[in-house]
């Protein structure tokens, strides 16, 4: 089996290659039929896998890796065709739409509810890599998720608890991407699975729970020590809705994946115009002068004195 990911990889990396050395839209401009005709190329072995996931549970999970990276290679194929012929969004969407639905149009009920998350799947996933922000970048994407699954490094292991798959690891990434973020390596994507672990701990749901519990918790304590002020204080505490919660959340995971240290700040002044100049700072004010204070023993001499009328 490692051959075979050696193989895999060493695929995707040629897949790169291959389209980091071509400018996207070389190779000319699909018609709309013609994109149908990729998609449906495409489309349909990936139905051929997934019908055979489907009937036989076992096999598949004893195939795993060999399924994966059959669903890996259609979606990189899928992006490389949009990017060497820059398909546009619209023209993704309506081919897309097309081929999926004319291929569920040909099957019975039965059928199609047994593939229908399968088809889904397939329109969600393709749309998604074949996007203008995604698409360069999807052999390599998989790649690095495909090396990050399955190398014996303690450091990959968050990946694996917020992934089950290094397919599900790379569409996460995919999503991001098309929000604009950047991902150069593996650590980038280690750090995304990070922030995905700590997001389900601090969703609001959640902290909802967490808030429930530390409730009956009081209410338990007020049964066996009854407090009209305990009381008030579970009917304010209740006041709180699921929009609190989810605030709560975002506060938390906000402060949860903040960056360690503060951004460096921008220069926001143009060069033609000077800088303002600071105002002074005031003096500062000189230190109150204290007088030495005496210590105990003339105190009580002094005291002595005044009393017995030997004072100076």
């Amino acid at each position: 089996m490692g051959t075979l990911c050696a193989r895999i990889t060493h695929g995707w990396k040629e897949l790169m290659t291959t389209v980091a050395n071509i400018p996207a839209g070389t190779k000319g401009v699909m018609t709309l039929d013609e994109i149908k005709q990729s998609i449906r190329g495409e489309f349909l072995p990936y139905m051929a896998g997934a019908v055979r996931a489907i009937a036989g549970k076992e096999e598949a999970k004893r195939t795993a890796k060999l399924e994966l990276s059959g669903r890996e290679a259609t979606m990189s194929n899928l992006a490389r065709l949009s990017y060497e012929f820059a398909w546009s969004p619209g023209a993704i969407e309506e081919a897309m739409g097309e081929v999926v639905d004319a291929y569920a149009g040909e099957l019975d009920a039965d059928t199609l509810k047994a593939r229908k998350s399968s088809i889904a799947t397939f329109k969600k996933d393709a749309s998604l890599v074949c996007r203008a922000k995604v698409r360069f970048d999807v052999a390599r994407i998989f790649g690095l998720a495909h090396d990050i699954f399955y190398a014996k490094d303690d450091g990959t292991d968050t990946c694996k608890k917020a992934f089950a798959r290094a397919y599900q690891c790379a569409i996460a990434v995919f999503v991001q991407m098309k929000a604009g973020r950047k991902f150069e390596g593996a650590e980038d994507i280690i750090q995304l699975a990070s922030e995905v672990l700590v997001a389900r701990r601090y969703d609001g749901d959640s902290v909802k729970r967490k808030f429930e519990t530390l409730v009956e918790g009081i209410r338990e304590f007020n049964r066996e020590f009854p407090s009209d002020y305990l009381k008030q204080c579970i009917e304010a505490l209740c006041q709180l809705d699921s929009d609190d919660f989810a605030d709560m959340a975002r506060a938390k995971l906000a402060a949860k994946i903040a960056p360690a240290t503060e951004p460096r700040p921008l220069n926001l002044v143009h060069e033609d115009v000077p800088a303002p100049v600071a105002a002074p700072a005031p003096a500062p004010a000189p230190a109150p002068v204290i007088a030495p204070v005496p210590s105990i023993d003339v105190q009580l001499d002094a005291r002595l004195s005044e009393v017995l009328g030997t004072a100076d």
